[in-house]
C-alpha cells in the first residue's frame, strides 16, 4: 500500500512538473475559475437528477462544493503539499467504494436501469451518486485547473448533452445555462492560452493574505448563490433538515459570543423563519409553595393583528372607567383585578408569593396571572385553582364585569379579513355558536392542518404568514398556533388576545432549604398562547400548541379534556390517531435515512480534509505573522525552536557563552553572526534606539536557518509535531 501511495504521489508530481513546463504560474487565483468549474458540476448533476430522481441532489452538490473548495485552497496556497493532499483524497474516495461495495453494486444497477432502460425505481441511489460525484469533481478539477486541459471535459459534456434525450435526461433552463457557462469559459481559456490566475498585481504580504481570504469567502458565497435553486428541484425534506441543523449551530455560536445576555424577546412578531433555543438562562423564579399547575408569565399582550405582527395592548383605562361607572365603583383599576377580588373573598388564605430574578441583573416585564406587583421582581399571586370570588360580598363588581365583557366583545373581536381570506372562509363555512364548540373546532383545524416544528423554514410566499402556515406549509411553532387560534376566536365573535411570554411547568421547580421552591428558566420555555375572558376568572390562558404526541388539548375553567372530547365526538371532529400519524409523515422517510447514510461518507471526507488542512492553515498563518513580528518576538520563537531541537533550557540569550553554544549547535550560523544576533536583540530589548528593518530581517534570517537545520535533524514524528502542532517553522 505504501509503495502504491508513493507511486501515485510521483505521478501527481510529474503532472505538476508538466504544468510548470507550460509556464503556468499560479500566482493570485481568479475566483471565476472555481465558480465556472462548479457551475459545470452543478449543471451536470442537476440534469442527471431529472432522469435519476431517487438521490439527494443537495447532499451531492454540497459535497462537490466542499471538495472543490478544499482542492482549490490546497492547490493555490499549499502548493508543496497538494500532491500528497490529492492522493489522500483519491484514496478516501476509493476506500469509500470498497467499504460500501455491495450497496454500490446494487445502486449502480438501479442507475443503469433508469438511464438505459427507463425503469422507474424507488430505492435510493444517493450513496452511489455521492461517491461518483466526488470522483467526477476530483477529475474535473485536475483536468481543468491543474493540467489546464479542457479536451476530456469538453467531449464528455458534449456527449452528455447530445445523448441526454436518449437517457430521458431533461436539460432544464438552469442546467443548460450552467453547462453552457462552464463550456464556453474553459474553451476560451484553453484556445487563447489565457492564464487562470491574476499575476498583474504586486501586493504586500499583508494585503496578499487578505486577498486570499477574500477569494475563499467569495467563492463560498457565489457557490451558495448558484446552488440556491436546488431545494426546489430536490423535492427532499433532507435539505431543510441539514440546513436547519447548520443554521442552529450558527445561531447558537453567534448567541454565545454575543454580549447581549438580556431576556429573550417576547413580542408580537410572527416569524416566518426558524427559531432556535440556546438553553441560555433567562431568569430564576422562586415561589413560596410548590406549584400545582403551569405557571404562565405574560411578557406581551397582543391587541390587533396587522399581518405578520400583533400590536401591543397599551391601555384599557377607558374600558375600565366605563365598566366601573356601570357598577358605581370608585376605583376603576380594581374592576378587572382578579387578585384584588379574590383577596377580598378569602382574606389571603391561599395567596402565594413569587420572586423573579433576571439573569442580566435587570428588571423584566413578566407578570403572572392573578398577581399583585409588590417589589422589584416580587409578586403576590393566586393560582387559577384558588380563584373563588364571592360576588355577593362585592357589590357592583358583577355588574362592572358584565359591562367589561360587553366592551371586550367590541375591542377584542376585530381582525383584518382582507389579509386572511382563506381562514375567514373556513370559519364562515362552519357556523358555530358556543365557545366550547369554537374551542374544539379550532383544535380540530390546527391538528388536521399543521404540525409542530421549530424549523418550518422561511416562507417566500407573498400571502400572509398565518395563511401560509395553515393552508400551505402546515408547519410552525407556538407563535403560529396561538395566532391562528386567537384570530379564529375573534372570527366567531369571542374576545381573544394573543400572548407571548414564558410557560414554566410545575415539575421544573425544586425545593430549597428555606422551604421555598425555585426554577431556573431558559429560553427553551419561551412560549405563546391565547387568552380568553371567562366569567368569574377574567383573562385565562388557553393552550393550542401541540403536545409531544401531536395532540392539541385546549382547556379553561368550566371546559376540561373530557368536555373537549365530547364536543369533538358530537361534531364528528375526532381525528384517527393512526391516520393522523400517517398524514403528518408526508415527508419521504427514505430521504431522511438517505440523508444520514450519505452524510456519513461526507462527514468522513470533510473531517479527514479538515484534519489535513487545519494544521496547514495554522502554520501558514504563523509564518505570515513572523514577517510582522518585532526582533524580540522573533528571537523568542527562535529559542523555542532551539530548545525543541535539544538546545539547553537554561540559555535565554544573555549568558556569556550563549554565542559559542549557538554556533556549535547550529552549523549554519557562524560565531560573528551569533554575536551580532545577541547585540541586535539586546539593543531591541534594552537600548534607547529601536532596531531598523535590516536588523529585523537579519534576525528573521537567523530564525529561518536555525528552524531549517533543527527540522532536518528531527525524526519523522518530531518533524510533524514541529511543523503542525508546535507551529515552529
Amino acid at each position: 500500500m505504501q509503495s502504491l501511495y508513493s507511486k501515485v504521489v510521483r505521478v501527481i508530481k510529474k503532472i505538476k512538473i508538466t504544468v510548470d513546463k507550460k509556464n503556468y504560474d499560479r500566482g493570485q487565483p481568479s475566483v471565476c475559475v472555481l465558480i465556472f468549474l462548479l457551475a459545470g458540476i452543478i449543471g451536470f448533476f442537476t440534469a442527471v437528477h431529472t432522469s435519476v430522481p431517487n438521490y439527494n441532489l443537495i447532499i451531492v452538490i454540497l459535497s462537490d462544493v466542499v471538495l472543490c473548495l478544499f482542492m482549490w485552497f490546497m492547490f493555490f496556497y499549499m502548493q508543496k503539499l497538494f500532491p500528497a493532499f490529492s492522493t489522500v483524497l483519491l484514496f478516501l474516495i476509493i476506500a469509500a467504494v470498497f467499504l460500501n461495495f455491495s450497496s454500490m453494486q446494487e445502486e449502480l444497477i438501479v442507475v443503469i436501469n433508469q438511464l438505459a432502460l427507463g425503469y422507474s425505481e424507488s430505492s435510493s441511489v444517493t450513496e452511489f451518486m455521492l461517491i461518483f460525484s466526488l470522483f467526477f469533481s476530483f477529475t474535473f478539477f485536475f483536468l481543468e485547473i491543474v493540467m489546464h486541459s479542457h479536451v476530456v471535459p469538453l467531449l464528455l459534456i458534449l456527449f452528455f448533452t447530445i445523448c441526454s434525450p436518449i437517457f430521458g435526461i431533461s436539460l432544464n433552463i438552469v442546467s443548460a445555462i450552467l453547462l453552457s457557462l462552464f463550456q464556453s469559459f474553459f474553451l476560451v481559456i484553453n484556445m487563447t492560452g489565457t492564464s487562470l490566475n491574476k499575476t498583474a498585481f504586486s501586493m504586500t504580504s499583508r494585503a496578499r493574505v487578505g486577498r486570499e481570504a477574500g477569494v475563499v469567502c467569495a467563492a463560498i458565497f457565489l457557490c451558495l448563490v448558484l446552488a440556491a435553486f436546488l431545494p426546489v428541484l430536490s423535492n427532499s425534506d433532507s435539505f431543510f433538515d441539514y440546513f436547519n441543523m447548520v443554521d442552529s449551530y450558527v445561531y447558537q455560536f453567534a448567541n454565545n459570543i454575543s454580549s447581549d445576555l438580556g431576556l429573550a424577546k417576547t413580542d408580537g412578531q410572527i416569524s416566518s423563519g426558524n427559531v432556535y433555543r440556546t438553553g441560555q438562562l433567562q431568569f430564576e423564579v422562586e415561589v413560596s409553595e410548590s406549584p400545582s399547575e403551569i405557571l404562565y408569565l405574560r411578557g406581551f399582550i397582543g391587541d390587533y393583528y396587522e399581518g405578520e405582527e400583533w400590536t401591543e395592548l397599551e391601555d384599557e383605562t377607558s374600558m375600565l372607567v366605563e365598566a366601573a361607572e356601570s357598577g358605581n365603583i370608585d376605583d376603576f383599576a380594581t374592576v378587572n383585578d382578579y387578585f384584588y377580588l379574590n383577596l377580598m373573598s378569602d382574606d389571603g388564605d391561599s395567596c402565594r408569593y413569587m420572586n423573579i430574578t433576571y439573569a442580566d441583573g435587570g428588571s423584566g416585564e413578566l407578570t403572572p396571572y392573578y398577581a399583585f406587583y409588590y417589589e422589584l421582581g416580587g409578586f403576590y399571586y393566586y393560582e387559577q385553582n384558588d380563584i373563588d370570588i364571592d360576588w355577593d360580598g362585592l357589590p357592583g363588581y358583577k355588574e362592572a364585569q358584565e359591562k367589561y365583557i360587553e366592551l371586550a366583545d367590541d375591542e377584542y373581536t376585530s381582525y383584518p379579513e382582507e389579509l386572511l381570506p382563506n381562514l375567514s372562509e373556513l370559519c364562515a363555512q362552519t357556523p358555530l355558536e358556543s365557545r366550547e364548540e369554537v374551542t374544539a373546532f379550532i383544535a380540530y383545524v390546527l391538528v388536521t392542518h399543521a404540525s409542530y416544528t421549530l424549523t418550518p423554514g422561511t416562507s417566500a410566499s407573498s400571502q400572509d404568514i398565518l395563511e401560509y402556515f395553515l393552508f400551505e406549509s402546515g408547519q410552525g411553532y407556538c407563535v403560529h398556533f396561538a395566532s391562528v387560534a386567537a384570530l379564529m376566536y375573534r372570527m366567531y365573535g369571542i374576545p381573544a388576545r394573543y400572548v407571548s411570554g414564558y410557560s414554566v411547568p410545575a415539575e421544573l421547580f425544586s425545593s430549597q432549604d428555606d422551604g421555598t421552591y425555585k426554577a431556573e428558566v431558559s429560553d427553551e420555555y419561551a412560549h405563546s398562547w391565547v387568552e380568553i375572558f371567562v366569567d368569574g376568572y377574567g383573562w385565562v390562558p388557553v393552550e393550542f400548541t401541540p403536545n409531544s404526541d401531536g395532540t392539541i388539548i385546549p382547556t379553561y375553567p368550566g371546559f376540561d379534556e373530557q368536555d373537549l372530547y365530547s364536543v369533538l365526538k358530537a361534531n364528528g371532529w375526532l381525528v384517527n390517531d393512526e391516520a393522523q400519524t400517517d398524514s403528518t409523515q408526508t415527508n419521504d422517510d427514505g430521504y431522511k435515512n438517505d440523508f444520514w447514510r450519505a452524510t456519513k461518507i461526507l462527514i468522513v471526507i470533510i473531517i479527514c480534509a479538515a484534519i489535513i488542512t487545519l494544521p496547514l492553515i495554522c502554520r501558514r498563518h504563523r509564518l505570515e505573522k513572523i514577517n510582522h513580528m518585532s526582533v524580540t518576538q522573533i528571537f523568542a520563537i527562535t529559542l523555542k525552536v532551539m530548545r525543541f531541537g535539544g538546545f539547553a533550557e537554561k540559555y535565554g540569550g544573555g549568558e556569556d557563552d550563549f554565542t559559542e553554544k549557538l554556533s556549535a549547535f547550529v552549523s549554519s550560523v557562524s560565531l560573528p553572526e551569533s554575536e551580532k544576533l545577541v547585540f541586535v536583540v539586546s539593543k531591541a530589548a534594552y537600548g534607547n534606539e529601536s532596531p531598523d528593518e535590516n536588523d529585523r530581517l537579519f534576525v528573521q534570517d537567523i530564525y529561518r536557518r536555525i528552524s531549517y537545520e533543527v527540522y532536518e535533524n528531527l525524526d519523522r514524528v518530531k518533524k510533524i509535531v514541529f511543523r503542525y502542532i508546535k507551529l515552529l517553522g
